[in-house]
């Protein structure tokens, strides 16, 4: 599977049980998380609970979470 989370600026792809994320603005390295040990089946964009995070910090603050796999930026 792969997509863009345009609102993130970021590029993903999974291969079985890893993922890559790539800022595709700036063209860097790619990040990845290799860890998890089942294959990944969705990947998706969530708005965050209500009070779960401060509302002084900026957009480009975010996270992707899987059962057993979170990415904070």
């Amino acid at each position: 599977m792969m997509g863009l989370f345009a609102e993130l600026q970021q590029a993903w792809i999974t291969v079985d049980n890893r993922l890559y994320l790539w800022d595709y603005t700036t063209q860097g390295s790619f990040q990845g998380y290799e860890a998890q040990p089942n294959n990944i089946t969705a990947v998706r964009l969530l708005s965050p609970k209500p009070g779960e995070f401060f509302a002084s910090l900026p957009w480009k603050h975010w996270r992707i979470g899987l059962p057993g796999l979170t990415f904070v930026n």
